[in-house]
């Protein structure tokens, strides 16, 4: 800490006092940003324990002993909480499904073992023994050869004269990619291996090859993006409804791609997330876009009316601020700092108190969101009688500390987030169609970032707008209830036979029933 200043030591000459004056601003700068740095470094040393959760046997409550003891004018006496008796499943393995084909394999005893060795006669058979186990029979390939059937002119006087084709001929089923060797089912194979399994097409290449199929990752890559192509109308059809919703929540994500015209193969593009409803199903949306500019959210906005919920970044905001849009801040991007706050400051008990405020947001909102008998008028009305007295006391312990907090610190700058924020942070109660965070969107991000560890980047542009497409349909599918691969058949057997006045809206995954098929 810096040492305070001795007045009478200060020079007389007002040059002099400016100079020593702008030295000391200068030491307290330089200690604040020492300050910072050991808070870093603190953090990169618990990054094994990067969860936002105490330690077993860490709670708040066991933490603030006396910083509950100085804030009890501000902060809310501490509840009890009634969870409600429940049954718990037995642990062990599960039974095998009754839907699994079985082969039944008899096991029996020779007709000699089977005899009674003192009269030779058979012993009686007095019950059975059954046991199960699983057989997986890896992938095999199977060719399908689709032979077309002609028939020539009829010999017949009158047939000249009906002036009836020549040659007619049966018509072949419309697939996905014509003239590849490439069916619905293995396309559909290959996108959920890449897409769901985070497998990439050169590992997938590999496999392949094992089995004796000869494909390149080339092949792979193109029946990807063709796949991508034959997606846009369900794409259409999914931003439509997303922007009819009365909700939207958005994130976004970096990808690299290799590729792009004007740009080094190590620059960082973006993959923009939104996470829309359609009822009380999911439509998520991934959008590939080479910058982070804040056009870019407003761009995807465009059209829609509604409750926006996201971080704090600036397109947001301002994105936020259009006609027509509620904007809703984010409680776990908060509750985040205020964590990392705990783990690094020396006043991490002041941390403790505001995590215990938004516990309490978060038990309340778990409470009512068990309550299913709420109409929403009710669910609003309740949720409002019981968060706001909290977050009146959070908001004034919150003003309090800032006054006695460094700003350059960690604690400080969560102080200052959540205060920056605090109207955003509220809009929630608005509605029963929103919650506290936006976790909603980073689950859907999940599957995308475990999928770039593996693949790491795209090869073009080209590549970036058809993964931004697949992952759509499949995240989407995936939320509604569907199994993937299953799915991504289905649609990739039906989309080539509608013709471009049938609509596809019976194939959306948030449409179609998942046990239709």
């Amino acid at each position: 800490m810096l040492k305070a200043v001795n007045v009478r030591a200060l020079p007389k000459d007002v040059d002099a006092i400016s100079a020593a004056f702008e030295e000391f601003q200068k030491k307290a700068f330089l200690e604040l940003e020492l300050q910072e740095e050991r808070h870093k470094l603190e953090l990169m040393k618990r990054f094994a324990r990067s969860a936002e959760t105490l330690a077993e046997g860490e709670t708040i409550q066991g933490q603030l002993f006396n910083e509950l003891e100085a804030e009890t004018e501000t902060a809310e006496p501490s509840e009890t909480v009634t969870i409600a008796e429940h049954e718990r499943k037995k642990s062990g393995r599960k039974p095998i499904p009754e839907s699994y084909p079985r082969t039944e394999l008899m096991h029996d005893l020779s007709e000699e073992e089977k005899r009674c060795p003192c009269c030779g006669e058979l012993r009686p058979a007095i019950g059975r023994e059954t046991s199960e186990e699983i057989e997986i029979i890896p992938e095999k390939i199977n060719v399908i050869r689709h032979v077309v059937l002609k028939y020539g002119p009829c010999s017949c006087h009158a047939f000249e004269a009906a002036k009836e084709p020549a040659v007619i001929a049966a018509t072949a089923p419309e697939r996905l990619i014509p003239g590849s060797i490439a069916s619905a089912s293995l396309v559909a194979y290959s996108i959920t291996r890449k897409f769901v399994e985070a497998v990439p097409f050169y590992r997938q290449e590999a496999s392949f090859a094992r089995i004796g199929f000869d494909v390149g990752r080339n092949s792979l890559c193109l029946w990807a993006a063709r796949a991508g192509r034959a997606l846009g109308g369900l794409i259409e059809l999914m931003d439509h409804d997303t922007k009819q919703g009365e909700c939207i929540g958005m994130d976004e994500t970096t990808v690299q791609v290799l590729s792009e015209p004007g740009r080094p193969p190590t620059s960082v593009s973006y993959m923009w997330v939104t996470v829309g409803r359609y009822g009380e199903l999911p439509i998520i949306r991934f959008i590939y876009h080479p910058s982070r500019s804040k056009e870019v959210p407003k761009k995807i906005l465009a059209g829609f009316t509604g409750y926006l919920q996201s971080d704090e970044y600036a397109g947001y905001n301002e994105a936020g601020s259009s006609p027509g849009i509620h904007h809703a801040g984010c409680w776990a991007h908060v509750r985040r700092k205020f964590f990392e706050a705990s783990k690094v400051s020396k006043n991490a008990n002041s941390a403790l108190v505001a995590l215990g405020f938004i516990t309490k947001l978060y038990a309340v909102e778990h409470e009512l969101r068990g309550l299913a008998a709420l109409s929403p008028d009710e669910f609003v009305n309740r949720r409002r009688q019981r968060v706001e007295p909290i977050l009146r006391d959070f908001h004034a312990w919150l003003i309090q500390r800032s006054v006695n907090t460094v700003p350059g610190t960690i604690l400080g700058k969560a102080i200052a987030y959540t205060l920056g924020c605090w109207e955003r942070l509220l809009v929630y109660l608005d509605t029963p169609l929103l919650s506290p965070d936006n976790n909603r969107v980073e689950n859907a991000i999940r599957p995308f970032v475990i999928g770039r560890k593996n693949w790491l980047f795209s090869e073009s542009v080209l590549g970036a707008h058809a993964s931004a497409t697949l992952y759509s349909v499949i995240e989407t599918a995936k939320a509604c209830g569907h199994e993937p691969y299953k799915y991504l058949k289905y649609i990739f057997e039906r989309l080539p036979a509608l013709n471009p006045e049938q609509s596809q809206r019976h194939l959306l995954p948030y449409i179609l029933d998942p046990n239709s098929y």
